[in-house]
């Protein structure tokens, strides 16, 4: 076991050659505790540098010349590093990243990026469950996404999307409802949640809800006004998103 004081050895991986020098610069001259083992830009030397240094940390790109980043983890016989993705992907892109709960960083990589990449590899493990975790990333990038990875206090478990009824605001976390009965407290805020499920069946009625409508029984049009949830739920529509709430009803009976 490693004491307190020793150095993160890193491995990074990056075909673009201002990118790659950059990052170098700015750990060794502003992150004492990390150590660069070596720098590859392209899969096959990236895999036999991981297999000789076995670094603890790997700053990995996901577009490479001769394949990808993931081809990388899955190639390599050492298995004892976490990852963290380096990409100047868009929006998109990264939802895969946050549904599949991997550790991310985008280009440009300034001081504070890095930081926090940091903070985040401390305090979760990416390389547990590692596997299914690209196999989430590759579906939600695909469009073929079913499945979404949910931190808590307790690890990272895998749901079905489907499974979900409900998510309700708690503070900066939030309560995710499922179609068991359950409810698990996750380590995201709503707006996350939002992002992340408004192209699945979701919509947002009020600040603190967020329904998946596969679970709505109907609207009242009350003063004010709510919704009854399949589970018996009553959820507040407030006024300032009625007239999205009604036009995203709308849209969703159109589909039926």
């Amino acid at each position: 076991m490693k004491n307190k004081t020793s150095k993160i050895g890193v491995v990074i991986v990056d075909d673009e050659e201002n990118s790659l020098s950059s990052l170098q610069i700015l750990i060794q001259t502003k992150f004492s505790n990390l150590t660069i083992l070596g720098s590859e830009t392209n899969v096959e030397d990236a895999i036999k540098l991981i297999n000789d240094v076995k670094p603890e940390l790997l700053l990995l790109d996901i577009s490479l010349p001769d394949g990808s980043g993931f081809d990388i983890i899955e190639k390599t016989s050492f298995k004892g590093y976490e990852v963290v993705f380096t990409t100047s992907y868009n929006n998109y892109a990264i939802q895969a990243f946050e549904f599949s709960a991997l550790h991310y960083l985008l280009k440009p990589i300034n001081h504070q990026k890095l930081a926090s990449a940091l903070e985040r590899y401390k305090n979760f493990k990416t390389f547990d469950g590692i596997d299914y975790k690209l196999s989430i990333m590759r579906d939600s990038l695909n469009d073929k996404l079913d499945n979404i990875l949910l931190s808590t206090n307790n690890g990272i478990s895998m749901f079905s999307i489907s499974e979900i009824v409900r998510c309700e605001a708690s503070t900066q976390y939030t309560n995710v409802y499922f179609n068991n009965g359950s409810v698990l407290l996750v380590s995201k805020n709503l707006k996350n949640f939002d992002d992340l499920l408004i192209n699945h069946s979701f919509v947002r009625p009020h600040n603190s809800h967020l329904i998946n409508m596969k679970y709505f029984k109907k609207y009242v049009k009350t003063k004010p006004s709510y919704i009854v949830m399949k589970d018996r739920s009553e959820i507040p529509v407030s006024e300032n998103l009625r007239d999205q709430f009604i036009s995203s009803l709308e849209k969703f009976a159109n589909k039926i």
